[in-house]
């Protein structure tokens, strides 16, 4: 047999942004493709203590998109990098549907009494 790079398992053309390596031994749960990661630094939390905002603290996020060999649907993953939560994973177009309302609240006029987007103590809201 002659290796050819490509593994028998993988039968369609990578999308332009996979930078995965395709190994013929790679497990059925791992063959999707996958771009390189966008990571920063921001300030997240999971959101489940109360109040809210008490789990947010300095964390490395790291944005990902993906989708299974095989299948239609591309994904796009949003996680914590030394962390298990937070995590998001969205469909393509569900990930275009929230970029476009994060725009809007983003871009809101602020309200009476409130014209920075920092609270009492100078954090972001």
């Amino acid at each position: 047999m002659v290796d050819t790079g490509v593994p028998s398992w993988l039968d369609e053309k990578c999308p332009r942004w996979c930078a995965r390596t395709h190994c013929e031994d790679d497990h059925p749960e791992d063959r999707y493709h996958q771009s390189e990661a966008t990571i920063f630094t921001a300030r997240a939390g999971a959101g489940d203590d109360v109040p809210l905002n008490a789990t947010i603290r300095p964390l490395e996020l790291c944005i990902r998109t993906g989708r299974y060999v095989g299948e239609r649907e591309t994904w796009i993953v949003i996680e914590a990098l030394e962390a298990a939560r937070p995590r998001l994973l969205v469909t393509e177009q569900s990930a275009r549907d929230l970029l476009h309302h994060l725009d809007r609240h983003l871009s809101r006029p602020p309200r009476a009494g409130r014209e920075t987007g920092r609270d009492r103590r100078g954090e972001d809201r």
